[in-house]
C-alpha cells in the first residue's frame, strides 16, 4: 500500500466532528479566560478609578471650603485698604485706622490646598486611568492654576516681610498699641506701603477667586461623577 492510500485511511478514521467540537472547546475556553482576566483588570481599574474620585472630591471639598474663608477675611481687609487709602487721599486718616491697617498689613490670610489625591495619582502615573476626559482635564487645569497662585503668594509675603514688617515694627509701639510717631502717617513712606499692599491684596484675591470658580465647579462635576459611577 502507498503512502498516499494509507494517508487518506487515516484521515478517514478520524472523527471529524468530534475534532471540530473539541478545538471550539478549547477556542472559547481560551476566550472565556481572556475575557475573564480583562473583566478583572477593567475591575481593578474602576475601582482605582472610584477611589481617586473619593479622594479628588475631599480635597476639593476641602479646597472649597478654605478658598471661601480665605476670599472672605482679604477681601474684608481689601476694604480697609481702600478705605485707609480714600482716608489719606482726604487727609482725614485717623490714628485708630491706621492701627487697624498696620494689624492687617502684618497678618497674612494665604490659601493652602489639599492636593494629596493629585500628587499620588501623578506620580504613580495613574492619571489616564480617569475614564471622563473632560474630568481629568479640570483637575489638571484646576492643579496647575496653584503655580500662578504660588507666584502671586512670593511676591505678597515678600512685600509683606521685607517691606510692612520692618515699618511696622520701627513705627510701632506693641506694649501700648500705639502709633510711635502721629506724623508717620502723614508721610508719603507710609502711604506709598499702604497703596502697594491693596495692590499686592487685590492681585491675590483675584487668584483665589478665579480659584475658587474653578473649584466650585470641579466640585459639581465630581459630585456628579460620583453619583453616576454609584
Amino acid at each position: 500500500m502507498d503512502l498516499n492510500k494509507r494517508i487518506l485511511m487515516k484521515s478517514k478514521s478520524i472523527d471529524w466532528t468530534k475534532q471540530f467540537v473539541e478545538l471550539c472547546i478549547v477556542f472559547i475556553g481560551i476566550t472565556m479566560a481572556f475575557m475573564l482576566n480583562n473583566w478583572r483588570e477593567d475591575y481593578k481599574s474602576r475601582q482605582l478609578e472610584q477611589k481617586y474620585l473619593i479622594g479628588f472630591h475631599e480635597d476639593i471639598v476641602h479646597d472649597d471650603t478654605e478658598l471661601g474663608i480665605v476670599i472672605s477675611a482679604n477681601a474684608k481687609k481689601m476694604v480697609r485698604a481702600k478705605n485707609t487709602i480714600a482716608a489719606i487721599k482726604a487727609g482725614h486718616l485717623t490714628t485708630d485706622s491706621a492701627l487697624e491697617i498696620f494689624g492687617d498689613m502684618v497678618q497674612m490670610h494665604l490659601f493652602f490646598s489639599k492636593a494629596n489625591t493629585y500628587e499620588s495619582i501623578k506620580n504613580s502615573g495613574n492619571l489616564n486611568i480617569i475614564v471622563d476626559y473632560d474630568l481629568k482635564e479640570e483637575l489638571i487645569s484646576y492643579n496647575q492654576s496653584f503655580e500662578s497662585k504660588k507666584l502671586q503668594e512670593d511676591y505678597y509675603k515678600l512685600y509683606i516681610s521685607n517691606y510692612v514688617v520692618p515699618f511696622v515694627y520701627q513705627n510701632m509701639d506693641f506694649l501700648n498699641q500705639k502709633i510711635v510717631h502721629k506724623n508717620t502717617i502723614d508721610d508719603f513712606a507710609f502711604h506709598n506701603l499702604v497703596l502697594g499692599y491693596y495692590q499686592l491684596l487685590t492681585q491675590l484675591l483675584e487668584n483665589y477667586e478665579d480659584l475658587n470658580k474653578k473649584s466650585s465647579k470641579l466640585k459639581l462635576i465630581l459630585n456628579s461623577e460620583l453619583n453616576t459611577k454609584s
